[in-house]
């Protein structure tokens, strides 16, 4: 999975290249829980979409199905 980055560039270009307009229009997230440590921010979500375009930084390679997605997702971020 390309997932985010490590430092400023790493995660810029991912955001930039690989994540933002590059999700269906029907994406929609459903914030479970957060953590707040002191050094992380730990999120659970249910992240949910039509599988109409290639969603490279997920499922790289997969060819649209057009298939309704709901996938549990955990995001870790860290300032270490």
């Amino acid at each position: 999975m390309l997932t985010g980055g490590r430092g400023y560039n790493d995660v810029y270009n991912f955001y930039k290249n690989h994540f933002i307009g590059k999700m269906p229009d029907d994406t929609k997230i459903d914030r479970i829980s957060r953590t707040v440590g002191i050094d992380h921010v730990v999120d659970e979500l249910i992240l949910k979409f039509t599988h109409d375009r290639e969603i490279e930084f997920m499922i790289h390679g997969i060819a649209p199905t057009g298939k309704y997605v709901e996938l549990v997702y955990v995001q870790v971020t860290s300032s270490v």
